[in-house]
């Protein structure tokens, strides 16, 4: 048994087709052109987007979208030697004009400065002045060689080439 269809049919179906086509393109092209929105600060905060407390009981999270999570590790007092991980939620900001980074985790807000040397390797959240740093409410992140896994290594020596 054939079944026919018309040409009328045919064309309505090749239109409705290219409809959907167009419809699938200009929508793809609306989503490329809408504005990245730049979280101000992010930018230079990446580099410390995990960082590690001075005694090395904690770390710091941060993320593109403002969020901070404070991860510590808390002895537990019945079991020996045994730590449980907790974590806190919490936000981060940044204020364009003084350049200071804003912590607020628990309620309690922390301002800190951003210091990242050129060729350091480092990236630090120091918490009040450069000059007069409280080093214990600090955060401190060692950024990873992509291009050499020995840590060692200062480049070719006097005898290589």
């Amino acid at each position: 048994m054939a079944v026919s269809i018309s040409n009328g049919a045919k064309i309505l179906c090749a239109c409705a087709g290219a409809a959907f086509v167009c419809y699938m393109f200009s929508v793809k092209t609306d989503k490329a052109r809408a504005p990245i929105r730049i979280v101000p600060g992010w930018e230079n905060l990446i580099s410390c987007s995990y960082a590690t407390s001075l005694d090395g009981t904690k770390q710091l999270s941060v993320s593109e979208n403002n969020r901070a999570t404070l991860y510590e590790s808390v002895a537990l007092s019945d079991k020996k030697g045994s730590d449980e991980r907790i974590s806190i939620e919490g936000t981060w900001s940044f204020d364009e004009i003084s350049k200071q980074y804003f912590v607020a985790l628990n309620g309690e807000t922390t301002a800190y400065l951003l210091v990242s040397p050129e060729r350091g390797g480092v990236c630090m959240l120091i918490a009040g002045e450069l000059e007069a740093a409280n080093l214990r409410r600090s955060w401190f992140s060692f950024q990873a060689d992509d291009d050499d896994n020995d840590p060692g290594d200062q480049g070719p020596g006097p005898y290589e080439r």
